[in-house]
C-alpha cells in the first residue's frame, strides 16, 4: 500500500484580509446596539422537553462545587455564586471557557444530595444570566454560547425546577436571547467542533424552545455542509486532531439525543458521518481507551468500546489505515504503533496543531509505551497555558528534530507556516511483519535534506526496528553549492509517566519497565543514549513527571544514519 499526501495550499493573502475585515466588522455590529435589538423576542414560558443526556459527570467534582471550590486544569477558583464570574475574567482560557461553558452541571447532577445540588446550580445561573443578560464578547463568543445552551436545555431539571418564577423567567429569556444570537453568529465559529458546538446550541433552541422550527432548520443544514467538509472519508478530520474528532461525535451524539426526546426525523447523514468517524476514532486508541496525542493538547474522554458502540450505535473494528488524514496502525499481538505520515493542517485549522510528521507511539495491551506531548522539566511548575504552544513542537513528540528545528514553522499565531508539504509512504505485510518506509521534507528548504522512517514490528509484536535516515535533496540549493557543515541530529522517544527507564552497557543499551513490570530493552546501532527528564501534558492541567530518550548524532557528507529497536525482553531472538 502507497501513499502520497500534499499539503493543501492556504488562502491568498487578500482572502485572509478580507476573512479578517468581516470578522472585525462583524465584533463591532455584533457590540453595538442593532444587534442587541436583534436579541429581543418573546419571552418563552417553558421548555418543551429536557432530554435525557448520555453522559455522566463525576461526583467528587460536583463536592467541590458545592464548597466553592472550582478546579479546572490545574487552575483552583475559591468563590462565592455572585464573585466567582469576575475571577473568571483572569482566569486561564480554558478554565473560562469551562466555567461559562456550565459543563460542570453534569458534575452537580451525579450528586446524590439533589436538594444541594439545584441550590448551587440555581444560584450559578442566576448571577451569570444577570451579569450577562446582554451580549458580551468572551462569554457569548458562539461556541461558548452552543454549550452553554445545550447544558441549560439538558440538565433543566437542575437549574429550571424552581418555584421562583421571576428566576425562571430570567433564565428561559436567557436561553431565548442566546439562541438568537445563535442564529446570527453561528458562523464566526472556526470551522471544525467550534462550529459544530455552536450549531448544536443553535439546534438544542430550536427543538426545545417554543417557535424555533426555523432555527432547528438552519442549524441541521448547517450541521451537514459541516460534517461533509470537516471530515474526510476515512473518518479523520482536516485539522487532523483525534481530540477534536472525538468533540466532533460528542456534538452528534447530543443532536441524536435531541432529536429523539422531541420526536424529531433524525437525519441519514448524522448516522453515515458517525460510521465514518468511530472507525478512525478507534484506530486512534491505545488499549487503555486513550487517545493518541500528535499534538492535540485537550484530553480525548476515554469512552470504553461497548460504551462508545452504544453512544454512537456503530458497528466495526478500527481502520489500519487512515491514509487521507495521514495515520497509520501497525497492530501487531498485544503492540500497537501508532505513526503519523501526514501533511500539517492549512489555514485556521492549524491552530494549535503540531509539527509532528513521523512522529510514533506504541503502547502494549492497557499499556502505553512511547508517547507524544512532553515539556522539559522547567514546565513542571507551570499551568497547562504556559506548555500549549511548547507541546506542538517537533520536539515534544517522539521522532527526528534537525538542528534544532521544528520540522513545519509554528507561527505566533499557533497556526503552522512553512515546512512539511509533501509525505510519501509504503506499508507492506507478511508472515513476518509488517513494514512502513515514509519520508517527509520538512528539513529540505532549511538544511537541504530530506528525513526518511522506516519502521519494522514483527508478527508477535515484541520486535519494534527503526532506521531514521537523512537523506541530501538533490533539488536543495545547500546540494548544488555543496555547502554542508555537520548539523545536530537528536531522535527523540518520549516515555509515558509509569515506565521507568535505566542506562546499561556504558549508554548503549536502555531498560524500560512498565508499571506491571513488563520490560523493554531499546538499543541503538551507534551513537550513545541519553535518558532526561521531561512532563507530560495528558491534557491542559499539571504536568506529570516523566523521561525521554535522547539519541545524538550530526549529519555527515552523505546525510546520516540511525538505527535503533526496542525489544520486548523474554521473548525470541
Amino acid at each position: 500500500m502507497d501513499g502520497h499526501l500534499i499539503r493543501p495550499q492556504g488562502a491568498s493573502f487578500a482572502v485572509r484580509a478580507a476573512r479578517a475585515l468581516a470578522r472585525g466588522l462583524g465584533g463591532i455590529a455584533r457590540a453595538g446596539p442593532i444587534h442587541q435589538m436583534r436579541l429581543k423576542g418573546r419571552h418563552p414560558l417553558k421548555l418543551l422537553s429536557s432530554p435525557d443526556t448520555p453522559f455522566e459527570g463525576s461526583a467528587g467534582r460536583g463536592q467541590l462545587i458545592l464548597e466553592g471550590k472550582f478546579f479546572r486544569a490545574g487552575q483552583e477558583v475559591r468563590a462565592e455564586p455572585n464573585e466567582v464570574w469576575n475571577i473568571a475574567e483572569k482566569a486561564t482560557p480554558d478554565f473560562f471557557d469551562w466555567l461559562h461553558g456550565f459543563s460542570w452541571l453534569e458534575d452537580l447532577a451525579a450528586l446524590e444530595n439533589e436538594a444541594a445540588a439545584r441550590t448551587a446550580a440555581e444560584d450559578l445561573v442566576r448571577s451569570w444570566a444577570e451579569i450577562y443578560h446582554s451580549y458580551d464578547r468572551a462569554a457569548w463568543r458562539p461556541d461558548l454560547a452552543g454549550v452553554r445552551v445545550v447544558n441549560w436545555t439538558v440538565y433543566a431539571p437542575l437549574i429550571l425546577s424552581s418555584a421562583d418564577l421571576v428566576y425562571r423567567s430570567l433564565v428561559l429569556n436567557s436561553l431565548a436571547r442566546q439562541g438568537r444570537h445563535l442564529a446570527i453568529a453561528w458562523m464566526r465559529a472556526p470551522e471544525g467542533p467550534a462550529r459544530a458546538k455552536a450549531l448544536l446550541g443553535l439546534a438544542a433552541s430550536g427543538a426545545l424552545l417554543p417557535e424555533g422550527e426555523a432555527r432547528l432548520a438552519k442549524a441541521l443544514s448547517a450541521l451537514e455542509r459541516l460534517c461533509r467538509d470537516f471530515v474526510l472519508a476515512d473518518g479523520g478530520p482536516r485539522s487532523r486532531s483525534v481530540a477534536e474528532i472525538a468533540e466532533f461525535v460528542h456534538c452528534l451524539v447530543l443532536l441524536r439525543v435531541i432529536l429523539e426526546d422531541r420526536h424529531e426525523e433524525v437525519p441519514a447523514w448524522l448516522q453515515l458521518t458517525l460510521d465514518k468517524i468511530i472507525p478512525f476514532l478507534k484506530a486512534m486508541t491505545h488499549g487503555d481507551q486513550s487517545a493518541a496525542r500528535f499534538g492535540d493538547f485537550v484530553v480525548v474522554r476515554p469512552y470504553p468500546a461497548k460504551q462508545l458502540q452504544k453512544y454512537t450505535r456503530t458497528r466495526g473494528g478500527p481502520i489500519s489505515n487512515a491514509t487521507l488524514t495521514g495515520y497509520l496502525r501497525l497492530q501487531q499481538g498485544k503492540s500497537l504503533l501508532l505513526l503519523d505520515v501526514g501533511t500539517p493542517p492549512q489555514g485556521a485549522v492549524s491552530a494549535g496543531a503540531a509539527a509532528s510528521t513521523l512522529s510514533i507511539e506504541l503502547s502494549e495491551a492497557s499499556e502505553r509505551l512511547i508517547v507524544n506531548g512532553v515539556c522539559p522539566p522547567e514546565f513542571d511548575e507551570q499551568t497547562g497555558e504556559a506548555a500549549k504552544a511548547w507541546l506542538q513542537r517537533t520536539e515534544a513528540h517522539s521522532t527526528l528534530v534537525l538542528g534544532n528545528r521544528d520540522s513545519t514553522t509554528i507561527q505566533r499565531s499557533s497556526r503552522l507556516g512553512q515546512g512539511v508539504n509533501e509525505t510519501r509512504f509504503e506499508r507492506n505485510e507478511n508472515e513476518d511483519g509488517i513494514w512502513v518506509d515514509a519520508v517527509h521534507n520538512g528539513y529540505r528548504q532549511k538544511f537541504g535534506y530530506k528525513h526518511h522512517r522506516r519502521l519494522f514490528l514483527n508478527a508477535e509484536g515484541t520486535d519494534l526496528r527503526g532506521e531514521d535516515r537523512l537523506e541530501p535533496a538533490p533539488e536543495g540549493w545547500r546540494n548544488i553549492f555543496g555547502r554542508r557543515k555537520p548539523i545536530a541530529v537528536a531522535v527523540y522517544f518520549q516515555l509515558h509517566p509509569d515506565v521507568t527507564a535505566s542506562l546499561t552497557q556504558e549508554g548503549k543499551v536502555a531498560i524500560l519497565r512498565l508499571a506491571s513490570n513488563k520490560g523493554w530493552m531499546f538499543k541503538v546501532r551507534s551513537g550513545g543514549i541519553e535518558i532526561e527528564d521531561g512532563v507530560f501534558f495528558d491534557g491542559p492541567g499539571f504536568g506529570v513527571k516523566t523521561s525521554r530518550i535522547v539519541v545524538r548524532a550530526q549529519t555527515g557528507p552523505q546525510g546520516l544514519v540511525l538505527n535503533w529497536s526496542f525489544k520486548r525482553i523474554g521473548s525470541r531472538e
